[in-house]
């Protein structure tokens, strides 16, 4: 089994300009196919510890943006809760929803 430790840390301003970057990567390679994208989870609320892994919802339709992300460096881990993608060299968890799904709301509380 291939495990990975991870650590909480204090909250780190980096976080948020992390996000801003890999949504605007995202924006582009997903271009119009993008309803809404979020950063969401411990890292996204300022002076919280977290684990340092960078979680961004999209609003989209999943099969549609599947094949794109897989082309740009995303590895497709399954069917879970949301659909998530990470990064290769990245720790980054890109989950996608369809806007009438009721995970959508619930994802972003």
């Amino acid at each position: 089994m291939n495990t990975k430790h991870v650590t909480v840390e204090d909250y780190n301003p980096e976080w948020k300009n992390e996000f801003k970057r890999i949504s605007n990567e995202l924006s582009a390679v997903l271009a119009d196919k993008i309803i809404s994208i979020g950063h969401v989870g411990s890292t996204s609320v300022e002076g919280l510890a977290a684990k340092p892994v960078i979680d961004i919802v999209i609003d989209n339709n999943f099969e549609e943006a599947k094949q794109t992300l897989e082309l740009t460096g995303y590895l497709y881990e399954g069917d879970f809760y949301f659909d998530p993608f990470k990064l290769e060299f990245l720790w980054v968890d890109v989950k996608i929803f369809n806007k009438a799904e009721k995970y959508s709301l619930e994802g972003l509380l």
